[in-house]
């Protein structure tokens, strides 16, 4: 088995969170002639089984049975690490693609000139650092893609001429207009629902006003009626009962039946004429003086035919 140039060397306790995107930035080099060691400090999680996945044959596993720390796992893995030149690297670490190939060319290039130099460094971006700055990479490349079509709709929209200017500052005077009207509206709707809502109430008063107004004329014509009636019916009673008593006297002789006795030769005297006169005249005042003349009248009749 050939001896590896570089040894990539890790110590790891419970890194299951960060470790695979470490382990693949690793074997994921652009230079390829390493070996990857790897001390599990006696992690009590799937740290062993995260590393054992990979199939690599460049990564040598060596697991502490205890914690012991990351110094003294550092020191067991120097000890079983074969490369020429020692890469370090801890988990949660992101090394670029061409992390390796510059440090072991920099390092072949220079160690001639520069016979003190033992180890080179470079930038080690952190796995959180680095994965948010791919992802705002990302975002950023698609925020400008939508801002850049925002910014072609808005340039559609802005006035392209003075006279777009114009009718966008009138539009704005008739938008205010409107505004302006659309208030004044809401204030006249809300006077006349409350107008509304007063008319509703007084037209409820006028119908319950009708409706006792026609039960209270219902009720005084059908008290009018039934007084007549029974008024008729005991000046007939009396009427009957007197019938064959006596004559009827000029007193019970209707005005426009006078005439009639005249056509006949018969003259009533001045004060038989005046006192019917006034007996007429008081009946328009009184109904149930009405209704005594009528029976009366029915009276005379009924006498008159049986004298004639």
């Amino acid at each position: 088995m050939s001896v590896p140039i570089v040894t990539v060397l890790m110590a790891v306790y419970n890194g299951e969170n960060h470790l695979r995107p470490t382990i693949e930035s690793i074997l994921n080099q652009t230079f390829k002639d390493f070996e990857f060691v790897i001390v599990n400090d006696g992690s009590t999680n799937s740290t062993s089984d995260i590393i054992k996945s990979y199939k690599d044959p460049r990564i040598v596993l060596h697991d502490n049975k205890t914690n012991i720390g990351q110094t003294k796992s550092l020191n067991i893995g120097l000890n079983i690490s074969r490369g020429k030149y020692i890469a370090r690297t801890d988990a949660g670490d992101i090394s670029l693609p061409m992390r390796l190939e510059k440090q072991v060319k920099y390092l072949e290039n220079n160690s001639a000139r520069h016979d003190f130099l033992e180890a080179v460094a470079s930038f080690i971006t952190e796995l959180e650092k680095w994965a948010n700055k791919i992802q705002e990479d990302n975002r950023a490349e698609q925020v400008l893609s939508e801002v850049q079509g925002i910014l072609e709709k808005l340039a559609n929209r802005l006035p392209k001429s003075k006279r777009d200017k114009d009718e966008m500052l009138r539009a704005n005077v008739q938008l205010s207009e409107c505004e302006g009207r659309l208030k004044t509206h809401e204030k006249t709707l809300k006077s006349l629902k409350g107008l509304a809502d007063e008319w509703s109430m007084t037209k409820g008063l006028l119908k319950d006003c009708k409706t006792l107004v026609k039960d209270a004329l219902k009720t005084t014509v059908e008290a009018q009626r039934k007084v007549e009636k029974d008024v008729v019916k005991v000046v007939q009673s009396e009427a009957r009962s007197k019938k064959k008593k006596r004559k009827p006297k000029v007193e019970d002789v209707p005005t426009h039946l006078v005439a009639a006795l005249q056509s006949c030769g018969i003259n009533l005297p001045d004060d038989a004429q005046r006192a019917i006169q006034l007996f007429e005249d008081e009946l328009l005042l009184d109904q149930v003086k009405r209704a005594t003349y009528l029976a009366l009248l029915a009276q005379f009749v009924e006498l008159l035919e049986e004298e004639l």
